[in-house]
């Protein structure tokens, strides 16, 4: 049984090359999850676990490596060469009654296990744990962490598989896709709040905020369906956006980016105004 953030996988592309680099006033999961929708295993992985945090399910983010490379055999067993550049990383989600099972979110990789129960039938063999592969083979997971078996020789995924099924794989699965979808569908409701704690609790000085916090505002007025045309001024899209929430607030927001910008900058009152001005239009995109 495999498990993946499907939500990760309609719209996004695995790249390794060509990824952006967020900025010191960018957040690392906001920059890939509504900009550039683009990068490696780390992209997805940490954006996946601050999805499933927002939504209250405890997740963690977990760093090792992907098989490498087979080389060669040596006394009955396989050997792999594991270089630098198979590093990878994936995510734990704990389960109440399962414990913690890993997910597979970035684009193009699956879950390297597949359990399954002990088989019933003593003629048949016993169903071992089976790598899944996508562009190399992958060490099994016992090689890596070199877990001693039993005093009856039975093995660590003899025991998981006395407790895990495929019901609660598929289970898993499904719950998955599930919150992935809804985090998708509501996140009108969720994403402005989560920039709400993230600007507040970060420290920078008031141009930099502003500056920062302006371009925020804007991902969220387009997802909103105010959509800025190309031969638009700030000022003239500020209008239009102040004439359809019936206020003044994004005219007067603009005008103090604009010092904060081009003049020299804002004083603190000016910073209050900005931040208040700010929340008020970021809390007008919820819905």
């Amino acid at each position: 049984m495999t498990a993946n953030g499907s939500f990760l996988l309609n719209g996004y592309t695995y790249e390794t090359t060509d990824v952006a680099v967020p900025g010191p006033d960018q957040d690392y999961v906001d920059q890939f999850l509504f900009e550039t929708k683009q990068g490696y295993c780390d992209n997805f992985s940490t954006s996946m676990a601050v999805l499933v945090r927002t939504l209250g399910i405890p997740a963690r983010w977990v760093k090792g490596y992907t098989s490498g490379r087979l080389v060669g055999e040596q006394d009955g067993q396989s050997v792999y060469e594991v270089r630098n550049n198979d590093a990878h990383s994936w995510v734990e989600v704990y389960f109440e009654g399962i414990g913690w099972v890993p997910f597979e979110p970035t684009q193009g990789f699956v879950n390297p296990y597949a359990f399954s129960l002990a088989a019933s039938n003593p003629e048949e063999p016993e169903p071992q744990l089976q790598p899944e592969e996508r562009e190399t083979p992958r060490v099994p997971l016992d090689q890596l962490l070199e877990q001693p078996s039993t005093a009856q020789g039975e093995h660590w995924w003899e025991k998981l598989a006395d407790v895990w099924s495929w019901k609660m794989g598929l289970t898993a699965l499904v719950v998955l896709a599930v919150l992935g979808g809804a985090a998708y569908a509501t996140r009108r409701k969720w994403w402005p709040r989560f920039t709400l704690f993230r600007f507040r609790r970060r420290k920078l000085d008031g141009a930099a905020w502003l500056i920062s916090a302006y371009g925020a505002l804007l991902r969220h007025l387009q997802d909103y369906g105010l959509k800025r045309r190309p031969h638009e001024t700030l000022r003239q899209y500020a209008a239009e956006v102040d004439r359809l929430f019936e206020t003044d607030e994004m005219n007067r927001l603009t005008k103090l980016y604009e010092r904060a910008v081009y003049g020299t900058g804002i004083k603190e009152a000016n910073v209050r105004e900005a931040v208040e001005l700010w929340e008020n239009l970021i809390k007008r995109t919820i819905s």
